[in-house]
């Protein structure tokens, strides 16, 4: 449901950019009646039991969720600077939470998010589509729970009050595991959290989230309302204010730049629950007097950044120049859409150190000749680079498609060592339907990877980011669920010769619940083949992109592995495979006339050489035994010459045994007797 909300009662929209914006809602009448923002999903307006009511009946408040379950709510504010760059902004509230579980779920966020992130994007769709509850929306939680409102918006800075603690998992964290308390995103990376971890406190106290014990009566009305406030000062320095008390102080949000963009205040209950309410909002926003350069995000080969006009402050394109560690950036790709100037730079086929430190000086003035440059510094990320030398030739380029081998057996622990042991067959012999497995054991499969376990055209739901909305249903795994009928337990392996049309850099992406492994080299079903890329671990759809630098045009056998761990009550289980091009997704062998990317798949090549097919203990195994080491070698086409294998740890040869285990595997074992303590 959409209520356009406009409780206005003071809006002074200044024609001077520099100058703040002041906007109150006191939601003391009807908040359908104009639009000052607007309200998606169960957010109820209610004309009573405001924070004045005691002495105004009138007195009303907003509901972001009630104390039940599965509650979601996205409240959007328009634009009250009219384009300009919002270099700060102040929010205030008063809340009362609480009084639903005993362990309170889920929290609610405040977020800055910048102009075409998805909750605003699909706040301008509605209804197509629904900022509150559609997928995709908002950031992950530490665990990679994807799409939670308390996690606050994907893009800009997000100030999260979160409730409930999600457990351990870190897979979308680099600072550890979710936690009760405030959370700061910037452009969906978790930098900080602050715990607040006394549940259903007091009015008083500020380590609590809640405004109020639980009580039998399950009502709002033995909570007490507590007021907030947020100040995101010009300077990037963050300050939180809860129940009278100061909770974070002068924070510096490093790596935040202002730009254009809207307020989103959005809330969640789960399975469990809480009363989350709002009243007296007051935002005060202060837009730029100058254009505002914002971040550089890295290219392995380069940068890109995006300079945005403010009021009066109008980039010149033709004014850019840029050098990047002190050497001129050339040629720089400029370009201005409306308010937003993208300047681009690749230097491929010079490549910069992944994880290494760059400078940008950036020259640039605006139409009134201020000068609006700035310096800006940038990480490479990680990435990739296929060697030349594992082109393959001999591929049958009219047999798009894959070779899969689905697999179903034993007690996943989405752990992906668990997954190579598993698929060949050291947890159990294979439950999966492998009617179709006609090609050496595989099934040659010639359409996309988007595959659900539960897809929506078998009455289930889609998942991922290619649905049926799109032109673009889930299936089935192919061979999955078996003859069991389970879900969990399961894992696939596709081979393939992958097409790169050109030299250059390369988007891939893997969306899937749960983990995932994408390998190359001249077998990349070898323990050491290059890895592209991975995620390790339970979780649930959601993109995980890595970069790859291919520095020669050609066709490379590629691996990919999938798993979805044990469990069969809502066990999600999805896969996609795809690759980005101007920020556009396209799967791997989409046949629709828009993919131009050149990137291909074909199941038809030649025989692969050697390669080491198990390995004990496996990579970052601990509290592995130090008195054996074994490397499984399989054939292949190769004629292995035994006389010629060595087995290295840390670089020092071993002396080790050799053992056939099949007709075309030789096993390297390596014993080593360790002395007992008292021997």
């Amino acid at each position: 449901m959409k209520r356009t909300l406009n409780l206005l009662a003071l809006s002074l929209a200044l024609a001077t950019p520099s100058r703040a914006s002041t906007n109150i809602f006191d939601f003391n009448a009807d908040p359908t009646l104009t639009g000052s923002f607007t309200n998606y999903g169960n957010a109820t307006w209610f004309p009573y039991d405001g924070v004045g009511y005691a002495t105004n009946t009138s007195d009303g408040f907003l509901e972001i969720t009630a104390n039940l379950g599965s509650q979601r709510s996205a409240i959007i504010f328009q634009d009250f600077d009219s384009g300009a760059v919002v270099q700060g902004f102040t929010f205030e509230c008063d809340l009362r939470i609480g009084n639903g579980s005993a362990d309170p779920a889920d929290g609610f966020s405040l977020s800055y998010a910048r102009a075409g992130d998805p909750a605003l994007v699909a706040g301008d769709n509605f209804p197509a589509q629904n900022p509150a509850t559609d997928g995709g929306i908002f950031a992950a939680n530490p665990g990679c729970e994807d799409n939670l409102p308390e996690e606050g918006t994907k893009t800009g800075i997000a100030i999260g009050f979160d409730a409930w603690d999600s457990g351990t998992g870190t897979g979308c964290s680099t600072i550890g595991k979710d936690i009760i308390g405030l959370s700061i995103r910037i452009d969906n990376t978790l930098v900080s959290q602050f715990a607040t971890p006394t549940k259903n406190g007091s009015c008083t106290d500020a380590t609590s989230l809640q405004t109020g014990p639980i009580d039998a009566s399950s009502q709002y009305g033995s909570l007490c309302w507590a007021h907030l406030k947020v100040d995101l000062a010009a300077n990037g320095i963050l300050n939180v204010y809860w129940k009278g008390k100061q909770i974070l102080t002068n924070y510096l949000a490093a790596g935040y730049f202002p730009s254009p963009g809207r307020l989103v205040f959005a809330g969640r209950t789960g399975g469990n629950n809480q009363n989350q309410h709002v009243d007296n909002i007051k935002i005060i926003t202060i837009p730029a007097a100058l254009a505002q350069v914002g971040n550089a995000t890295s290219f392995p080969d380069g940068f890109t950044l995006m300079i945005n006009d403010s009021g009066s402050s109008v980039v010149n394109p033709g004014s850019i120049t840029a050098t990047l560690n002190g050497t001129a950036a050339i040629p720089l790709a400029v370009t201005k859409a409306g308010a937003a100037t993208t300047v681009i730079y690749h230097g491929f086929p010079t490549l910069l150190p992944a994880g290494s430190t760059n400078t940008i000086v950036l020259a640039v003035r605006d139409t009134n000749n201020n000068d609006v440059g700035a310096t800006r510094t940038f990480v490479v990320g990680p990435y990739k680079t296929i060697p030349a030398g594992d082109a393959i030739t001999g591929v049958d380029t009219t047999k798009t498609g894959f070779r899969l081998l689905p697999w179903q057996s034993g007690n996943e622990p989405n752990q992906l060592y668990w997954t190579e042991e598993q698929l060949i067959g050291l947890h159990g012999a294979n439950d999966a339907d492998l009617t179709l497995a006609t090609d050496g054991g595989y099934i040659d499969f010639t359409g996309v990877l988007n595959f659900n376990i539960t897809p929506a055209v078998n009455g289930g739901g889609d998942a991922g980011s290619f649905r049926t909305g799109a032109g673009y249903p889930d299936s089935l795994f192919p061979g999955i669920p078996g003859a069991n009928a389970l879900n969990g337990n399961s894992a696939l392996e596709a081979l393939m010769f992958l097409k790169f049309p050109a030299a250059g850099l390369y988007t891939l992406v893997v969306n899937s619940d749960d983990g995932f492994r994408v390998t190359e080299g001249k077998n990349p079903k070898d323990r050491f083949a290059l890895r592209l890329g991975e995620y390790n671990g339970g979780k649930g759809d959601s993109d995980v992109a890595f970069p790859v630098a291919v520095v020669s045009a050609g066709i490379y056998p590629v691996r990919l592995i999938w798993e979805n761990g044990n469990g069969e009550a809502g066990n999600g289980a999805n896969l996609e495979w795809f690759s980005i091009k101007d920020g556009v997704k396209y799967l791997i062998n989409d046949p629709d006339p828009t993919n131009t990317t050149g990137v291909a798949a074909y199941y038809v090549g030649p025989q692969l050489p050697a390669y080491v097919s198990h390995l004990f203990p496996y990579d970052g195994a601990t509290g592995a035994r130090a008195d054996k080491l074994v490397a499984q070698l399989t054939a292949g086409i190769t004629t292995v010459n035994n006389g010629t294998i060595r087995l290295l740890l840390d670089g020092v040869q071993l002396a080790s045994t050799v053992s056939t285990v099949g007709p075309t595997t030789q096993q390297f074992s390596f014993y080593r007797r360790v002395r007992r303590e008292g021997e």
